[in-house]
């Protein structure tokens, strides 16, 4: 488990190498959060896993891990999450609530 912040917002480009370009966004039209860690960091094999935000003792998953900077050899690097509610308004809601 790691520990951070969501630092704002960005949108991510994907080259045909799989290496990701990544420019900041506003709320409004960032694809994705833009989160840096206090504890703890991801690595390599983590796409795909969750980030969760809590309120009143409860946590929900707000997005999914695309692409990042992050690693333990450079923990002040910054990963990007898609958001979950824009995938949601997108038509995920679809299966998700039947």
């Amino acid at each position: 488990m790691s520990i951070g912040s969501i630092r704002g917002y960005t949108n991510c480009s994907f080259g045909s190498n799989g290496s990701a370009q990544c420019l900041e966004a506003g709320v409004s039209d960032g694809a994705m959060f833009r989160v840096s860690w206090r504890q703890g960091t991801t690595e390599g094999g983590s796409s795909g896993s969750a980030i969760f935000v809590q309120a009143n003792d409860v946590r929900y998953v707000v997005g999914a891990l695309s692409s990042g900077s992050a690693s333990c050899q450079n923990p002040s690097g910054t990963d990007a999450y898609g958001r979950f509610e824009l995938s949601f308004a997108d038509g995920i809601r679809n299966w998700l609530t039947r």
